[in-house]
């Protein structure tokens, strides 16, 4: 049984005591006038079902003997005594106060279960709600990250799908624009028949391009870091999107008097082509895209700048992306260059393609700048250090490299027999001697019989079996002082990089032309290697 804190005993016992007395008071006062209980009998009655309601038998046997005592006091004042009636009034009453304590007892259990009930059904659903918003949340999370797994695989697919294309579409390169330059060596310059094969070997140059292009897109390759003109690559990233894209206007504004920066060609048309394609897609309804550069003085305050380098004082090389879109809001602004932050729709965007750009700006010692205002447009502005331009000591001119004989023996591995014989024919026009194989097997076999004979070896990287690095490798255990050229149309920055470190010499990205070819043989005879090493873009 709950035991009461004895204030609220204390406050019972008054209550009850003071009913008691009204009871008494009134019923002396209706006895006086009428000398009769009966109608005051109710009201004892009443009082002692209250009480025994409220607090229990106890409370009601107490008023019963309250009352009954005064009744007594008040029956014996007049004269009265107490009859065989009224001892069974009393004993009524407190059988009535004892049965309704205890239906009082209950009912106030029952109510305090079915409150005690509901505030658990309440709790139940309101932990069931929570629970169905965490898993409702988790669930969203894991679609989200199952969705963003499904488009970085559906991209490697894609990768791997532009790598297999570009191999195969650059070995065929290889021998159209092989050939030309063979013919266009042969024929009389300017003659009707040098105009057409002069027109195939412009349309494979820029077919070459294409492949280039394709595997920058799908993030493959591999390539030196050299000198890059930041106008030539936004003319470049233009020429492509705006074949695709018919309702927006495309604007240029190339001021950059000292266009040149120092890094991979590739990743910076990434960059560029990551900026355009935001631009695109913020101007669903059709708008205005323009892309500048520009020279800039950069002083002590830098601060409106991101960047993780510090950047000196100096001059530097902007380009700008700038739309008419939708802009972007100020609490988007604080997360757009986190990985897989995107504001777009649902297979609309992985999230990667701002961060990509911010993490190839700083590896490029740059910064960048964004200037939005929701509703008008964007401007994404790259920020990198000048550097002069290259030396152009290549002569683009063919018809020189008869004038120009190489004296070496040079030994070719290739598994795609066309493009090895289109090769041995470029390098016996140069003057070289040459021994042509199709596999890492035969090349093992010939070098180890006139390895101190053989100047130069040229290795194709994609082979079956035995691939370029392992014949590298297998050739380098015959002689460590050979001097090797890697090529590939579908270069592997992994593959490239071991081989580098391995002391591979030069790396030509196929379609090559004879005077790129002849340019990297003069070089690693001479030991002169320095622009041709693979530094991993």
């Amino acid at each position: 049984m709950k035991t009461l804190p004895a204030k609220k005993l204390l406050f019972r016992f008054l209550v009850i005591t003071g009913l008691s007395l009204v009871y008494a008071g009134l019923l002396f006062f209706t006895y006086y006038k009428t000398h009769s209980s009966t109608a005051i009998g109710l009201c004892s009655f009443l009082f002692n079902i209250i009480v025994a309601w409220r607090w229990g038998q106890l409370a009601g046997v107490l008023m019963v003997v309250l009352n009954t005592v005064w009744t007594g006091i008040v029956l014996h004042y007049f004269g009265k005594g107490v009859d065989v009636g009224t001892f069974m009034g009393v004993s009524m009453q407190m059988a009535i106060a004892i049965l309704t304590g205890m239906v009082g007892s209950l009912t106030r259990k029952l109510r305090s279960e079915i409150a005690f009930r509901l505030t658990a059904e309440n709790k139940l659903k309101e932990y069931q709600n929570q629970l169905e918003e965490m898993v409702q949340k988790r669930t969203e999370e894991l679609r989200a990250a199952n969705e963003r797994l499904r488009q970085a695989e559906k991209m490697e697919a894609i990768g791997q799908l532009a790598g297999g294309v570009a191999h195969d579409f650059n070995n065929q390169l290889t021998i159209i624009m092989g050939y030309c330059e063979l013919l266009l060596n042969s024929l009389e310059k300017d003659s009707a028949s040098w105009n057409f094969v002069k027109q195939i070997d412009v349309s494979g140059r820029r077919s070459g391009d294409l492949t280039r292009q394709l595997l920058a897109f799908a993030r493959k390759g591999v390539y030196k870091s050299q000198t890059v003109d930041i106008n030539k690559i936004a003319n470049e990233v233009t020429s492509l999107v705006s074949r695709s894209v018919k309702n927006v206007e495309f604007n240029m504004d190339l001021r950059a008097e000292k266009p040149f920066i120092w890094g991979g060609p590739s990743q910076l048309q990434n960059a560029v082509l990551n900026l355009t394609l935001n631009a695109r897609d913020a101007m669903e309804n059709g708008g205005k895209l323009t892309i500048e550069t520009k020279n800039l003085e950069l002083g002590a305050d830098a601060a409106d700048i991101i960047s993780d380098n510090k950047l000196s004082p100096g001059t530097y090389v902007c380009l700008s992306v700038k739309d008419t879109g939708t802009g972007i809001s100020p609490d988007a602004m604080k997360h757009i260059f986190e990985p897989f932050f995107t504001t777009k729709g649902e297979g609309k965007g992985t999230g990667m393609g701002l961060a990509a750009v911010y993490g190839i700006v700083n590896s490029h010692k740059g910064g960048l700048k964004v200037e939005t205002s929701p509703g008008k447009g964007s401007t994404f502005t790259l920020i990198f250090p000048v550097t002069e331009p290259a030396n152009q000591g290549l002569n683009t001119d063919t018809r020189l490299l008869k004038k120009k004989k190489i004296d070496a023996d040079v030994l070719v591995v290739d598994d795609e027999q066309d493009v090895a014989v289109m090769l041995k024919n470029m390098l016996i026009t140069m003057g070289c001697k040459v021994t042509v194989v199709y596999s890492g097997k035969e090349a093992i076999e010939i070098y180890k019989k006139r390895w101190k004979e053989i100047n130069v070896t040229i290795i194709d990287m994609v082979m079956p079996g035995m691939n370029g690095a392992e014949t590298f490798k297998a050739l380098k255990q015959i002689n460590p002082e050979i001097k090797t050229i890697i090529y590939s149309g579908y270069p592997q920055k992994n593959d490239i990089d071991r081989v580098v470190e391995d002391s591979a010499m030069i790396f030509l990205q196929k379609p090559f032309t004879m005077t790129e070819i002849a340019d990297r043989i003069q070089h690693i005879l001479s030991g002169k290697t320095e622009g041709f090493l693979v530094t991993g873009n």
